[in-house]
């Protein structure tokens, strides 16, 4: 079980956000810029504690669906290039899915 922090929570609430204005999910750099620390190591152990899952499709497009609390079920804004992801992260570990 991962203990979560108050970096965590407020990473979350910003996906959160993300999710439900249906924006794209936002970047190392942006969440940088939004004042978050070790931003990719936060939503690793986000995805790791199972409060989202993590979504990586071509051009590095990612898509975040928040699983727990009022917004479980929102997603981030989905890929325009389709398909499917090539590799999922979720609580379980990193998952390499199978080429379409």
């Amino acid at each position: 079980m991962v203990d979560i922090t108050e970096r965590m929570t407020a990473m979350l609430s910003d996906l959160c956000k993300a999710a439900r204005a249906g924006r794209r999910c936002p970047d190392a750099q942006v969440l940088r810029l939004m004042g978050h620390i070790s931003a990719t190591n936060t939503v690793l152990a986000l995805a790791e504690a199972g409060k989202i899952k993590i979504e990586v499709y071509g051009h590095n497009w990612r898509v975040i669906e928040i699983l727990e609390g009022p917004d479980a079920g929102s997603r981030t804004e989905e890929s325009p290039l389709g398909g499917k992801p090539w590799l999922m992260i979720d609580d379980s570990g990193r998952h390499r899915m199978e080429a379409a």
